[in-house]
């Protein structure tokens, strides 16, 4: 089984009352097919990008379950037959990767510092080696010529 989210955007002139058995309607769907609900987060009427069929306001339900990629068909075949549904989108969630490792040379250089001894602290090489500043010379004028 996989891990998938299904984002549903619920017309604006569902009543509150009848929105949780919309709801209840579209998870009995997935767990009647074999997957398993995560969880079931409303986010509540939100504005919308841009209309949709002359609508400008949604309920946005965000449903995470589990479920093998046969009932992803059945599942969408469903949501796009309900009237009470502007839009849905059904996404894959993939696991994130491990994290990679550092590159070596910081590796090398973190584990080099945290075994060496502490040491005094003397100025680097590049800056006690730098020549002494040379005065600048004044610009000529025309009024000072030398």
């Amino acid at each position: 089984m996989r891990d998938y989210e299904l984002i549903v955007i619920y017309k604006p002139d569902i009543s509150e009352e009848k929105l949780p058995s919309n709801i209840e309607g579209v998870s009995k769907v997935i767990t009647d097919k074999g997957g398993t609900i995560t969880s079931v987060n409303q986010w509540g009427r939100r504005k919308l990008a841009y209309p949709i069929e002359g609508v400008i306001e949604g309920n946005y339900v965000l449903t995470n379950f589990k479920a093998d990629t046969k009932l992803i068909t059945a599942l969408e075949k469903n949501l796009k037959m309900s009237e009470t549904i502007l839009r849905h989108m059904v996404v894959r969630v993939e696991p994130l990767p491990p994290p990679l490792p550092p590159p070596p040379s910081v590796a090398a250089a973190a584990a080099a510092a945290a075994t060496a001894a502490p040491t005094a602290v003397s100025a680097p090489a590049a800056v006690a080696a730098a020549p002494a500043p040379v005065a600048a010379e004044a610009p000529k004028s025309a009024s000072n010529p030398a």
